[in-house]
């Protein structure tokens, strides 16, 4: 999903807006809410095993790192840097910032994203796992 499919997506959700608007500065809202969505889970697309060349927003373990997403821009075309399962938490957090008065509401469908995605996430590895020691390992 490009930025502008996302820009749109969001113009169409949001009650009582005509759109995100121009002055609304979306390129950094969204920049904002991916690197969010990035320190309160672990996306599969920013996960790197070597850092050099990176910039880096957290460490996983000894060989496992998280890569800050590329700032997204509006005119490029180019998908964004994020797991598309990951999109709708994007525009929630970029709504609630968009839209205080439904900003609790909103923040709260957000935090319900993050959580089924890490919950999804702890279940693929478990069930992958074969060692007792690591089916009780939590993400992130």
């Amino acid at each position: 999903m490009t930025l502008q499919e996302l820009a749109d997506d969001i113009g169409s959700k949001s009650l009582g807006r005509a759109g995100y608007g121009g002055d609304d500065h979306i390129e950094s809202r969204v920049h904002t809410a991916m690197i969010k969505v990035a320190s309160e889970t672990m996306p599969l697309s920013l996960v790197i095993e070597n850092p050099n060349g990176h910039v880096l927003l957290r460490r996983i373990d000894s060989t496992t790192w998280i890569r800050k997403p590329e700032k997204p821009d509006l005119k490029s075309g180019v998908g964004l840097d994020m797991d598309d399962d990951l999109l709708d938490a994007v525009e929630l957090y970029v709504m609630a910032g968009l839209e205080p008065q439904r900003a609790k509401t909103l923040m709260g469908s957000f935090n319900a994203q993050i959580i089924q995605y890490n919950e999804k996430l702890v279940e693929t590895f478990l069930s992958e796992s074969s060692d007792d020691s690591y089916k009780n390992h939590r993400f992130p």
